[in-house]
């Protein structure tokens, strides 16, 4: 599946997500289906509200559609993430 991929994700994949228009660049023999995965947007610092950690959007890895917000990963989950 990785062959046709443009975008590696820094918090790995969630489900596929069907659209009413092809995906560009399909993962799947369905060309509705995009490959969704969980990207870093922005860093926030303790200074905040105490929990420091990465906001998250969603996006197809291989054409880059945006599905939204992927929500917030605390360092503490981050650093499992990219650690296996």
């Amino acid at each position: 599946m990785k062959t046709n991929q443009k975008y590696f994700p820094c918090f790995g994949y969630e489900p596929p997500r069907r659209t009413k228009n092809n995906c560009p660049n399909p993962a799947f023999k369905d060309h509705h289906l995009h490959r969704v995965g969980v990207f870093k947007t922005a860093h926030s610092s303790e200074v905040d509200d105490g929990l420091s950690g990465w906001f998250t959007e969603l996006k197809c890895v291989n054409c880059g559609k945006g599905f939204g917000s992927g929500g917030f990963y605390p360092d503490e989950m981050a650093e499992v993430n990219n650690n296996g």
